[in-house]
């Protein structure tokens, strides 16, 4: 009986002894802050970006580089002939040469209209809507591909 009169005395203890820990450890937190350094000036940028001048808008995003045009110009004369294999086949080598030329990709999507291949066509005019932001007369054209795309892809129309 008596073990467990000193073992509960001891658990008293123990209990005590925490609650004293706890209460220093709760004083000794420090709730100062420290000091800044004060800001002689503050470098704040506008969140709306600058107008740009038509320049800038007009500006292209991408490099018509002189192999990029000649394929272009065969793509073209491959179309007129209506040759759509081989002008995908030219078109699709300016693509590997600049990727982020827009024309092509919306070059490649009217060849592919004009092969059947509607989904491949509204993708291909959708990315190139992308890469040609700036570009109000290509978006359109885009947009006309998209739209006839979309017309035929619902009617049935054989691929």
């Amino acid at each position: 009986m008596r073990l467990i009169h000193l073992l509960n005395a001891m658990n008293k203890n123990l209990y005590t002894l925490f609650l004293a820990c706890l209460f220093l450890a709760a004083c000794s937190s420090s709730s100062i802050k420290p000091e800044r350094e004060p800001v002689d000036e503050i470098d704040v940028k506008p969140s709306i970006p600058m107008i740009e001048t038509p320049e800038q808008v007009n500006k292209p995003s991408y490099e018509m580089k002189p192999v990029v045009v000649s394929l272009l110009k065969k793509a073209g004369n491959r179309m007129d002939a209506e040759d759509y294999d081989a002008a995908a086949n030219f078109l699709e080598r300016g693509i590997s040469i600049s990727p982020n030329n827009p024309v092509l990709w919306q070059r490649l999507a009217t060849v592919r209209l004009k092969q059947g291949d509607f989904y491949q066509a509204e993708q291909l005019a959708v990315k190139s809507n992308v890469l040609g932001e700036a570009n109000n007369e290509l978006r359109l054209k885009n947009w006309k591909i998209i739209a006839e795309a979309k017309k035929l892809q619902k009617s049935g129309v054989q691929q």
